[in-house]
């Protein structure tokens, strides 16, 4: 527990530290992200937080309950950041470890059963405007 949280506390500072470094397109390009949603990355319905270690590359998490348990995931996002400034459409490709798939059936509870691995996946991270409001297409 002591090197979880000496860690989550790393990743903090280093997420201050690489916000500080100023240049044009790092003001436009978001350094970590939190939201609620959908999907393996939210380990279900439920929270994701992403914190990109440089501009391309980011370790995100997912915490969240799927039919019937909780769940999680954690793993990579790299990005590819388009010319434009601001950026606009950033293609985006995922490698993750957790729950991927569930087998529920009503009525016979004994057979419920989860499933753990690797999933990967992509999509595109399109900016609208100058806001910071995100649309995620995956």
């Amino acid at each position: 527990m002591k090197k979880i949280i000496i860690l989550i506390l790393f990743v903090a500072y280093y997420n201050s530290y690489v916000a500080q470094e100023s240049t044009e397109i790092k003001k436009q390009i978001d350094m970590s992200s939190f939201g609620f949603g959908l999907g393996l990355d939210y380990g279900g319905i439920g929270i994701n937080y992403t914190t990109y270690l440089q501009k391309n590359i980011g370790l995100f998490g997912g915490i969240g309950y799927s039919l019937f348990e909780a769940s999680f995931n954690v793993g990579l996002k790299g990005r590819l950041i388009s010319k434009g400034n601001p950026p606009t459409i950033n293609p985006f490709f995922t490698g993750m470890y957790g729950k991927n798939s569930f087998v529920y059936i009503k009525n016979a509870t004994e057979f419920n059963k989860s499933f753990k691995g690797i999933s990967v996946g992509g999509g595109l991270d399109i900016y609208l405007g100058f806001a910071e409001k995100v649309i995620l297409i995956t």
